[in-house]
């Protein structure tokens, strides 16, 4: 799993992190606690352990918590990674793509789960690539016809 340092705007700081959902899904889940950009400056693979000899390695560069003054021997380790993967295009907030049936379908059965296999309704907007707020128009009646909706 990835080590990943993350620096909001243009600030000198960054934060070392380990994440079990990849770099660029704990970004986008860390972006919605921050007011700044967030940009990924790199990962490297590595565990929990490795990344709490990294925020000791650097502890003279903590500022608070997983986050650091980006100087020194943390920013050299920083800019020797590997550049991180491009990331897909930036939707338009809002901009989702078309419904089609086979994708309604996708969605009606994916929360037509029970027990364990059961998913949240991020679970499944994130799963499809849509936002949240579409899937209320698949059903009928919106957020309450979820509640209420069956499968044929």
């Amino acid at each position: 799993m990835p080590i990943y340092f993350i620096r909001p705007g243009q600030l000198k700081i960054v934060k070392i992190g380990h994440s079990d959902m990849g770099a660029a899904a704990r970004m986008r889940y860390l972006q919605c606690a921050n007011h700044e950009p967030l940009t990924l400056l790199g990962t490297m693979e590595g565990s929990r352990d490795l990344e709490y000899e990294l925020h000791k390695t650097f502890d003279n560069y903590r500022l608070h918590s997983e986050w650091f003054r980006l100087e020194g021997d943390l920013e050299e380790l920083i800019n020797n990674l590997p550049p991180p993967a491009t990331p897909e295009p930036k939707r338009k907030r809002g901009a989702t793509p078309k419904i089609d049936d086979a994708m309604k379908r996708r969605i009606q059965k994916k929360a037509a789960l029970k027990g364990d296999k059961k998913m949240t309704l991020q679970v499944i907007a994130d799963s499809e690539d849509i936002a949240l707020s579409s899937i209320f128009g698949i059903f009928k009646g919106g957020r309450k016809g979820i509640l209420a909706w069956k499968p044929d």
